[in-house]
């Protein structure tokens, strides 16, 4: 018989243990990947889980028992030990220990002032590897920058679970990195100057990945840092003492870069809230499967309105609105309401700039004002355009 074991606080194992609620699945096929791999080196306590697709690594340190060999592991049902964590204090010290038997099953066996609780397992080696990673490409992103990425391009994702377009295209250039996301009808772009890969080489990566990972580190000080690593097809997302690897998305990202205007006619600058305000105040009035919202720019105003087909009549409000360069006449635009909020809704500023061009190309929206070493761009396709 050998064994292990470490001490451990309730609080910090359980805490440790739900980083991986959105990656080990309970109802998965493959029952070996409804456990999580414990491995104790020494101080050292690595926690693994994964799904078959994805592969998260948790490191603790951990205070070993004496007189015991600290190289083992074992991977024990996932569910059943987060559930008897809940049920401890957090401040209870914990003493737990791996048993590996020559004739009887391996366990490890958990203590405490609440009882005593034996959990049975498979093997350290019986449980799936990491794949082999060789890694090609790295950057570094402040935690803050990397939520604040994340808010500015997620929201335009194709959600279609098979979509090529359900995720964030890391677009690697010598001198930036742009983070972009489209639905075909809506594209957001995140431009980071700070941000730059040693070889560029882009990769689109799954937009469950990434928020899977920002989930686990939701605690994290913005003062960290997130760092990426690339190698064909795959990504490895690591912040101090958690990881995450992934396949990327295959096939190759739309040409964002045809879509944004070259030239631009009017360019229109409006409150961001009182914008959000009044087009959720047309909105319960215009039609249920396309709620759609015509903008006609005049001189200091921009008019709001929608047609109600069961009210019989055209509901419109007013919001101020200023303007650089030329002075629309008669200018007038129309969008999807539920898409233009999306816009409005997740990006940041009192005010927010948008740019025409002539004809039916893609509205650029934009905050006003823009931090120096980050650019946020986003585009939505009108319905129709009337000059």
């Amino acid at each position: 018989m050998v064994c292990s074991g470490f001490y451990i606080k309730a609080g910090e194992f359980s805490s440790a243990l739900a980083r991986f609620k959105h990656v080990i699945s309970e109802k998965g096929a493959d029952e070996v990947l409804r456990h999580l791999l414990m491995h104790q080196m020494h101080h050292r306590l690595e926690l693994h889980g994964s799904d078959g697709e994805m592969y998260a690594i948790v490191a603790l340190d951990v205070e070993p028992i004496k007189g015991m060999v600290q190289d083992t592991g074992l991977a024990v049902p996932y569910k059943s030990l987060l559930n008897h964590l809940k049920r401890i204090p957090d401040d209870v010290l914990l003493k737990c220990v791996f048993v590996e038997e020559q004739r009887g099953p391996s366990h490890i066996l958990i203590e405490s002032e609440y009882g005593r609780k034996t959990f049975y397992g498979i093997t350290f080696h019986s449980y799936p590897k990491i794949a082999p990673f060789r890694c090609i490409n790295i950057a570094i992103m402040n935690v803050g920058d990397f939520r604040d990425m994340l808010s500015q391009t997620v929201f335009a994702v194709d959600e279609g679970a098979e979509s090529k377009l359900n995720g964030v295209y890391f677009h690697c250039l010598p001198d930036k990195t742009r983070f972009v996301a489209t639905n075909r009808y809506i594209l957001s772009m995140y431009e980071k100057v700070d941000v730059v890969f040693t070889k560029p080489k882009s990769v689109v990566v799954p937009t469950r990945v990434l928020q899977i990972f920002a989930d686990a580190i939701k605690d994290a000080s913005e003062e960290g840092n997130v760092l990426f690593y690339v190698s064909e097809g795959h990504i490895l997302l690591v912040h101090r003492m958690f990881s995450l690897f992934s396949k990327c998305l295959g096939g190759d990202f739309p040409d964002y870069e045809k879509a944004i205007p070259k030239e631009v006619k009017y360019v229109a600058s409006l409150e961001r809230e009182e914008l959000i305000k009044v087009i959720k105040q047309l909105e319960p009035f215009a039609r249920r499967r396309k709620p759609r919202v015509d903008l006609t720019f005049g001189r200091n105003e921009v008019a709001l309105s929608v047609e109600s087909i069961a009210h019989r009549m055209r509901k419109t409000e007013s919001v101020s609105c200023r303007y650089s360069g030329e002075e629309p006449i008669c200018f007038a635009v129309s969008f999807n309401a539920k898409g233009l909020l999306r816009i409005l809704e997740n990006i940041k500023g009192e005010r927010v700039v948008m740019k025409m061009a002539i004809g039916s190309r893609p509205i650029v929206i934009l905050p006003e004002s823009q931090d120096v070493k980050a650019h946020v761009l986003c585009l939505i396709a009108p319905v129709i355009v009337l000059g």
